[in-house]
């Protein structure tokens, strides 16, 4: 029992890490580059700002990335042990043997289009699109018919 719950507080402070290695990445970055790197290249605060911001979200992105990784690194190999584990008892399938992948049935006719009323719309071969039909009509609620 105590195995397991150091494996679950051992996630959990990996994952606290890796989102503190994000936020520290983000902030890093956009405040150096909105305050030394970009002070004399651009001369409006607003757009220095903008782009520092962008550039601290492309490196924290990154960074997530990266803490992903580092969070659920020592899970699998440490938490799953016997047949849990992946791969245990199991040999990967090297693509050998006789592999089919046939479609058939339906009508293949040309580009289909998505959405409501596409008339006069042309596909590539220059044939045009009939008119779209009209809706059925909608009962009356007067008559009493459903």
């Amino acid at each position: 029992m105590w195995r397991r719950v150091w494996l679950d507080m051992r996630l959990i402070v990996r994952w606290l890490a890796a989102g503190l290695v994000t936020v520290t990445a983000f902030a890093g970055v956009t405040w150096l580059c909105g305050a030394l790197v970009l002070a004399n290249a651009i001369d409006d605060s607003a757009a220095r700002w903008s782009v520092a911001g962008g550039l601290g979200v492309a490196v924290a992105a990154l960074a997530a990335l990266w803490g992903h990784s580092f969070a659920e690194g020592g899970k699998h190999s440490e938490g799953l042990s016997g047949s849990d584990a992946p791969g245990a008892g199991r040999q990967m399938d090297s693509g050998s043997g006789n592999t089919r992948n046939k479609i058939s049935g339906g009508t293949f006719y040309g580009p289909v289009i998505q959405g409501r009323d596409h008339a006069g719309f042309g596909d590539v071969t220059g044939q045009t699109f009939g008119p779209s039909p009209q809706p059925p009509a909608q009962p009356s609620k007067e008559s009493g018919t459903p």
